[in-house]
């Protein structure tokens, strides 16, 4: 069975063309941007984070060995045969040993966000190769099925049917 169409506008089917050319680079840069952004927040999390974190628990036993050791030295001053409280080198030691414990469990936070993200990001590429193939296969070949049917009207209206003949006229200059 012929199938047939009813075009009444070349220049209808020309913008529609155009629009989804316009489309697909639209769609194909936003896909760019977005795979960048993630990659980028993957990359904060798997490299510069856990690097962060790390020196961090090192700074924190740092200021922790120095914490102890100002407690000890208040303990061995004695003023006026009195031992001192040392309440503010104790403070400091507790301080310490908490920044330690936070440092820490943010290094295992890091790990374990960076090993979220990075299955999010493999289900977010998954969800997205459908619409990338068909931003690099589909469209393009629905474009150029444009392209070949926009020819092929061009050139049948092109095609101008031949004028009749005068009858009238043929007759009389015959011999």
């Amino acid at each position: 069975m012929a199938k047939s169409a009813n075009v009444t506008s070349l220049d209808a089917m020309r913008h529609f063309r155009q629009a989804l050319a316009r489309f697909v680079e639209d769609a194909t840069n936003a896909l760019t941007a977005l795979h960048m952004e993630v990659y980028r927040a993957l990359e904060w999390l798997e490299h510069d984070r856990p690097h962060y974190w790390r020196n961090e628990v090192r700074r924190c036993y740092e200021q922790l060995a120095q914490a102890r050791a100002e407690l000890e030295k208040a303990k061995m001053k004695e003023v006026a045969g009195h031992r001192p409280s040392c309440y503010d080198e104790k403070k400091a030691l507790e301080l310490a040993k908490q920044r330690l414990r936070r440092a820490e469990e943010k290094v295992e936070l890091v790990k374990r966000w960076a090993i979220l993200v990075r299955d999010e990001m493999n289900e977010y590429r998954g969800r997205l190769g459908a619409l990338e193939r068909c931003l690099e296969t589909e469209i393009p070949r629905t474009i150029a099925m444009l392209d070949r049917s926009i020819a092929a009207l061009e050139s049948y209206v092109e095609v101008q049917t031949p004028e009749p003949l005068d009858v009238d006229s043929g007759s009389a200059e015959s011999p």
